[in-house]
């Protein structure tokens, strides 16, 4: 959506760069409870690692997925109003050679 909506001719070409940055922070928030989270501690695997994870680092755990519930609450409202910020204006008169 981030290339596809300009290339469509949706939305300004600046909706590209804006919905990128805010891919990246959802990406680093994501990556971040991964490495923070159930499966970022190394040489912890199969059943074990929910056990071990609480054990070794339940507060790193409770806020990095704390803060990617938070980055998940944000991340659709603020990417849609990027997009209805950005839209493309059609005249009318472009409405009336669309629909004929």
């Amino acid at each position: 959506m981030c290339v596809g909506a300009p290339v469509l001719g949706m939305v300004h070409p600046l909706f590209a760069v804006e919905a990128t940055v805010l891919n990246g922070l959802f990406a680093y928030l994501a990556y971040d409870f991964h490495q923070k989270g159930l499966a970022g501690h190394p040489g912890v695997a199969g059943p074990c690692m929910i056990f071990a994870s609480s054990c070794l680092s339940p507060a790193k755990t409770n806020s990095s997925a704390r803060k990617l519930f938070l980055g998940s609450l944000l991340y659709l409202p603020l990417l849609l109003g990027f997009m209805v910020y950005h839209r493309a204006v059609t005249t009318p008169a472009e409405n009336e050679d669309v629909h004929g």
